[in-house]
């Protein structure tokens, strides 16, 4: 390309340049397929000789060249003897000007700085074109603007601004000496209000985000006073402790002086006097057998009472108990109780102390699947070869082990088997987000599954399953013995690790196409999505730094746990 800058021009040049950009649409009008290469040259003379035919002896022989294997290809020059014809995608170099272009005084008088001193000037444009197919005009690819305010400027400008009267053969021409210069104020005065308004839009955008994140604020602070509101809702509705109805559904064999623990009711009787008392497992702080003396051993129950503070493990029933008897009702805060035979206090106390684990584990597992979603069961594929992948390890383990298995794709979800016969579904329905990362600068190749309602896998909700093969070890050993730098069993090995990486990258993108196959057949929609690694950063999202990468939809990390996945629409731009 070329481009020709004009600093403090007069007005005589800038209609030249008028002239130049008019020959210029000319010869692009008759560049195209079918045309010969020498239409181009004739075309601007004609032009030339007709309009302006003071400019013709300025005329350059040649307007241009073909750009091939060679910068200039000598076959495709664009003068007035080449027979050749355009095509389709070739590519010129179109250069129209004048050259040596006089300069009388008359038209610099006006002019300021170095201009004054010229008495011939040139002028040259160049483009990049590509000749189109049919009769269309061919496309520029060359993208800097022709026009004359971005080609122009003006440095020595006068103060007063005035135009400049000149007597010629009895008549008066005005001049219009800073007509131009003020077109340039006019272009710096438009390139600050475009500042002023990309720095208005800036403070506009971020008022709007401010005023986002604020209402976002404010219905989290009602979606918690709300919380609060449903819990004390929910401990209103939480029965009461109720282990028995009345003394005849006692056991029969309850010793007098003796702690009794049932089992089956989760409650334990104490002696009062003699009598047994029940007192129902959640009521039951903790149990504490202090060092026995010589002749006696110590068994002390600490209970739940108004007044102290309340464990996070404490279930809703005790809380509800407290707050709506606490002001009301006397609470036992401590019973201990001394034996002369050790063997009974002990075995009693590690049966309160099993019963108390039992008792948790329950409470535990049933506020953690409080808020599950009752899912659909799955309905398996019998009309057609079911889609499988075998020699998967899955994320997080079941059994707190390491889990392989098979996944099996069926009619409304996915199914994997372990290796000990464990089972996990997880419906179509459910998937929020399904990716697959291949193997590239990884150790494995995975598939993960971001679900909308969390799922129970190993005792623990979890809403991210992984299902994932390693192509190496994590853990390499090294040979403590340096190696040659063109060793063949060490190209051999990697050789061997870039097919098991195509490979097993094929397999997996295979199998996610077979899934999205069945689910699509089966009126599910089910995408995959692959992370672009090339746009990929570091970040801290947990503890550590990980190549966060992002998908279609979202930002991941998902060869590091925990695994961070947050949704493009929650990320504010």
């Amino acid at each position: 390309m070329a481009r020709t800058l004009f600093i403090d021009p007069v007005p005589q040049i800038q209609n030249t340049y008028s002239v130049l950009l008019d020959l210029r649409r000319r010869c692009l009008d008759v560049m195209r397929a079918g045309f010969q290469l020498r239409c181009v040259a004739e075309a601007a003379r004609s032009f030339i000789s007709e309009k302006h035919p003071n400019l013709l002896g300025c005329l350059p022989k040649s307007l241009g060249f073909g750009l091939g294997l060679d910068f200039r290809e000598a076959a495709l020059i664009l003068n007035s003897k080449n027979p050749n014809l355009f095509a389709p995608n070739m590519v010129f170099s179109l250069s129209v000007g004048f050259h040596n272009i006089p300069l009388a005084p008359a038209e610099k008088a006006a002019a300021r700085g170095s201009v004054r001193k010229l008495s011939k000037y040139s002028i040259l444009i160049a483009d990049t074109v590509m000749i189109q197919g049919g009769s269309e005009t061919p496309e520029v690819l060359t993208k800097h603007s022709v026009d004359w305010c971005d080609v122009s400027y003006f440095i020595n400008d006068s103060s007063d601004g005035q135009r400049i009267v000149l007597e010629s053969d009895g008549a008066s021409v005005q001049s219009v000496a800073h007509g131009t210069a003020r077109s340039s104020r006019l272009r710096d005065r438009k390139r600050g209000f475009q500042e002023e308004t990309t720095c208005g839009n800036r403070k506009a955008r971020q008022a709007e985000l401010m005023q986002q994140k604020i209402v976002s604020k404010r219905e989290e602070a009602q979606h918690i006073h709300n919380g609060h509101q449903r819990a004390s809702s929910m401990l209103s509705k939480v029965p009461e402790i109720e282990a028995y109805i009345s003394t005849r559904e006692y056991p029969n064999d309850i010793p007098s002086n003796e702690i009794y623990v049932d089992v089956e009711a989760q409650s334990i009787f104490v002696p009062v006097n003699g009598v047994p008392i029940p007192f129902h497992i959640s009521m039951i702080k903790n149990t504490v057998q202090p060092d026995p003396d010589r002749n006696s051993t110590y068994l002390r129950l600490n209970f739940f009472a108004p007044g102290q503070p309340l464990g996070k493990d404490v279930v809703p029933t005790t809380t509800s108990v407290i707050e709506e008897h606490g002001h009301s009702s006397i609470f036992v805060k401590e019973m201990l109780y001394r034996s002369h035979e050790s063997r009974r206090l002990t075995a009693a106390y590690r049966m309160i102390q099993e019963l108390r684990k039992r008792f948790r584990q329950h409470a535990a597992k049933a506020a953690e699947e409080a808020d599950l979603v009752a899912q659909e069961k799955l309905v398996k594929m019998r009309d057609q070869r079911i889609p499988r992948m075998s020699d998967l390890t899955m994320r997080p383990f079941i059994s707190g082990k390491k889990t392989t298995g098979t996944l099996e794709a069926h009619t409304n979800g996915l199914r994997f088997i372990s290796k000990k016969h464990e089972t996990v579904d997880l419906m179509y329905e459910n998937i929020k987000h399904s990716l697959f990362q291949p193997c590239e600068n990884e150790v494995m190749v995975l598939i993960h599954f971001h679900l909308k309602h969390p799922v129970i896998i190993g005792r623990k909700k979890t809403h991210d399953v992984q299902f994932f093969t390693e192509v190496v070890d994590a853990s390499v050993a090294l040979e403590s013995g340096k190696s040659a730098m063109y060793d063949p069993d060490e190209i051999d090995e990697e050789q061997r690790e870039r097919h098991l990486r195509k490979k097993l990258n094929d397999i997996f993108k295979e199998f996610c196409k077979k899934v999205e196959r069945v689910s699509k057949h089966y009126q599910h929609k089910l995408e995959f999505d692959i992370p672009y690694r090339d746009l990929g950063f570091h970040g801290v999202p947990h503890r550590e730094m990980v190549l966060i990468q992002p998908t279609v939809h979202c930002l991941v990390n998902l060869t590091e746990t925990p695994f961070f996945i947050v949704e493009l629409d929650h990320v504010s731009s």
